[in-house]
């Protein structure tokens, strides 16, 4: 008998996350090589009807504690306020951050309106 066969391959195990958007988005920055138990830069995103609204969005985080940056596409007419958030890539947390941003600026006008990372992988420039 031949004991010497190699060992199956190991792949990677990922958090298992729910079927949606979010869910999506998890599995695809681990799959890019982030490790999800560690700490990363998350970009919030707010979307704001217009320059005043967006104003008034980036004041009402900065008091709670996200302060954000301002940005307009260019050609459009709506406008975004970004704020970055510290933490590890929690799908229920990243949920409550959501629905605690639109808490602070939807009586601005705001909407919150996702959230990016570049993760925290071996290339992920953090």
């Amino acid at each position: 008998m031949d004991d010497s066969k190699s060992a199956p391959p190991v792949y990677p195990v990922y958090p298992v996350y729910p079927d949606d958007a979010d869910g999506d988005a998890l599995r695809q920055v681990a799959a890019n090589g982030s490790d999800m138990s560690r700490a990363m830069v998350i970009d919030f995103a707010i979307d704001a009807p217009s320059e005043s609204n967006a104003n008034a969005c980036q004041l009402a985080l900065s008091q709670a504690g996200y302060p954000g940056d301002i940005f307009r596409a260019d050609g459009s007419s709506r406008w975004s306020v970004y704020c970055s958030v510290t933490m590890v890539p929690d799908y229920h947390q990243l949920l409550r951050t959501l629905e605690t941003l639109n808490q602070i600026t939807s009586p601005h006008g705001g909407t919150a309106d996702g959230w990016g990372t570049l993760g925290n992988g071996p290339d992920s420039q953090t």
